[in-house]
């Protein structure tokens, strides 16, 4: 594919490829949902196990790297088709000097997303904590409890006993 396109550009004909991308977690995810075999898999039975499908994929992602490195990439991974059908036809529309910032822009909103996702799982993992903090701290006052000073009245006469010195006989 790098041949032809060095030979369309050298026709005079403006040429720019589009690489669609994906996390390898998201392309696991893809294939599993369609039960179809990636190309590349080792395996002779019908279903790829998880690291056969891995290894293929990265296999794939060598092969494909000059590609990839010569064209404007648009990581797919949290995005809709309805989302990639529009940015798709953005480009096209776009004269050449556009392009560059339209992979600009998307590069942004891809890394957007991305850290809204980290956001999200970080404010949870910090729930969670501090949910633990409480439940901790609630546990360790009742022990702590246990060794504060009681006060007792007797005829009159206040007195603080502390928790060891008491004895009660509980018959």
């Amino acid at each position: 594919v790098p041949l032809q396109l060095a030979q369309l550009r050298e026709a005079g004909m403006q040429v720019q490829s589009l690489f669609l991308d994906s996390t390898t977690e998201t392309l696991v995810h893809r294939f599993s949902e369609t039960r179809r075999r990636h190309p590349l898999s080792r395996d002779d039975s019908l279903q790829d196990t998880r690291r056969d499908l891995v290894d293929a994929i990265e296999h794939e992602r060598e092969l494909l790297a000059e590609l990839r490195e010569r064209a404007l990439v648009i990581d797919t991974s949290l995005i809709r088709s309805a989302q990639l059908q529009g940015y798709v036809k953005a480009l096209a529309a776009a004269p050449r000097g556009q392009l560059t910032l339209q992979g600009q822009i998307e590069t942004m909103r891809q890394e957007i997303a991305r850290l809204r996702g980290s956001l999200e799982e970080q404010t949870n993992e910090l729930a969670n904590t501090q949910r633990q903090q409480r439940d901790q701290s609630s546990d360790f006052d009742s022990r702590l409890r246990k060794f504060e000073p009681i006060a007792v009245e007797i005829e009159h006469c206040a007195h603080l006993f502390k928790a060891h010195d008491v004895q009660i006989d509980r018959s």
